[in-house]
Formats: structure tokens, C-alpha cells, sequence
């Protein structure tokens, strides 16, 4: 018997939304789970009607990233 599926996919308006299906571990992410993704982020990869989100990283347009540490505030500098 297959594991049931760990992701729900919704489609309004050519974006997808995928939701996460493992309420009992807080939807941490296991190989089926994973591979799920994998599955549908190829699909939508192919999709000619997906939006711009969903195609490979070197068609899409990627923000700026900051310097120093991406996503996490400047660490202080030590006082003396």
C-alpha cells in the first residue's frame, strides 16, 4: 500500500498552492515528502501556463541578496 499523499496542490488563476499534509510531525519534511515536491515542482517546471514563480531558478528573476548574513540581522559589533 502507497503513503498517502503528504501535499494538497491548488490551482487559481494559473498559481499553484501547495500545502504541506503532516500534521502530526509540525509537516516536517521526509523523503516522501520530498519527493512529492520534487514531482509537482517538475511539473510545474513544464507547465507553459505556470507562472513565472514556478519555472527553473535561471529564468526567474531573484531579489538582491544583502551582504553579510542573508535573512538574519547584522551580528553586533563587540564593545570594549
Amino acid at each position: 500500500m502507497s503513503e498517502p499523499s503528504t501535499i494538497q496542490v491548488v490551482r487559481l488563476a494559473n498559481v499553484d498552492y501547495v500545502t504541506l499534509n503532516r500534521p502530526e510531525v509540525r509537516n516536517a519534511f521526509n523523503e516522501h515528502l520530498i519527493a512529492e515536491m520534487t514531482s509537482w515542482a517538475e511539473g510545474a517546471a513544464k507547465d507553459p501556463g505556470a507562472k513565472e514563480s514556478a519555472k527553473p531558478a535561471e529564468t526567474a528573476k531573484a531579489a538582491p541578496v544583502p551582504p553579510g548574513r542573508p535573512g538574519r540581522p547584522p551580528v553586533p559589533s563587540a564593545r570594549a
